[in-house]
C-alpha cells in the first residue's frame, strides 16, 4: 500500500497539454500551469484534457468537459486521488466560484462525486486501491467579501457568495499573495477548473 502523499498536487479538468500557443507569453494554458505549479513546488499539473466550455480549442477533439459522461469523469478524478492519496480534497463551491463557471460548477459535481466514491472499493476497481480522504473542502467566499473584490470582478458581472455564517474554515493565503500575484500577470491568462489534493 502506498504511503500517503505530503504536498499539495492540482488536476486540472480542462485544457490539453498539446494546446495551441493562446496566451500573452506565447505559450499554451496547460505549459503556464505547469510553471505557476514549479513555483509553488505543488509537482506537475495532472490535465484530464476536456475543453473548457467557452473555449473548445482548448482541447481539440475531447468534449467539453460539461458534456463529457459524468460516470467517465468521476472515474478519471477517482484514479487521481487513489494515487495521491490525499488527506483533503478542496474544491469549487458549487456555485462555481465567485463568477459562476459552468466548469467550475461541474467540477464541484465530480469532484464531490469523487471524494466519496475514491473510498469505495466496488466502485471503479481498475482505478487503483480505495482511499477515503478524510476532508472535502469547497472554495468559496462570504457575502461580505465581494465589495473588496467589485475591482477585481467588474460592478456589472455576477459574484455568486454565501452567507458569512457558512463558512467553516479560513485559510490564510497572505504568505502566498506575492507568488500568487507573479503567477497572475506574468503566466496565467486563464484560469482552468481544477481540483486540489492536499495531504
Amino acid at each position: 500500500m502506498s504511503k500517503p502523499s505530503s504536498t499539495a498536487r492540482s488536476v486540472s479538468t480542462n485544457w490539453a497539454s498539446a494546446t495551441p500557443p493562446r496566451s500573452r507569453s506565447g505559450t499554451n494554458v496547460a505549459a503556464e500551469l505547469a510553471e505557476a505549479l514549479r513555483i509553488l513546488g505543488a509537482g506537475k499539473p495532472r490535465l484530464l484534457g476536456y475543453a473548457d466550455a467557452r473555449v473548445p480549442q482548448s482541447a481539440p477533439g475531447r468534449p467539453r468537459f460539461c458534456d463529457a459522461p459524468l460516470d467517465e469523469s468521476v472515474r478519471r478524478l477517482v484514479t487521481h486521488i487513489r494515487e495521491f492519496r490525499p488527506d483533503i480534497v478542496v474544491t469549487h463551491d458549487a456555485y462555481g466560484g465567485l463568477p459562476g463557471h459552468p466548469d467550475h460548477v461541474h467540477t464541484h459535481r465530480v469532484t464531490v462525486l469523487a471524494a466519496q466514491a475514491a473510498g469505495l472499493g466496488q466502485l471503479y476497481p481498475d482505478a487503483g486501491a480505495p482511499w477515503q480522504p478524510q476532508a472535502l473542502y469547497l472554495a468559496t467566499h462570504p457575502h461580505s467579501a465581494v465589495p473588496a473584490l467589485r475591482d477585481v470582478i467588474g460592478a456589472r458581472k455576477a459574484a455568486y457568495s454565501v452567507p458569512d455564517e457558512q463558512v467553516t474554515a479560513t485559510v490564510d493565503v497572505g504568505p502566498w499573495l506575492a507568488i500568487e500575484w507573479y503567477i497572475r500577470h506574468t503566466l496565467v491568462t486563464t484560469a482552468p477548473a481544477r481540483t486540489e489534493l492536499t495531504a
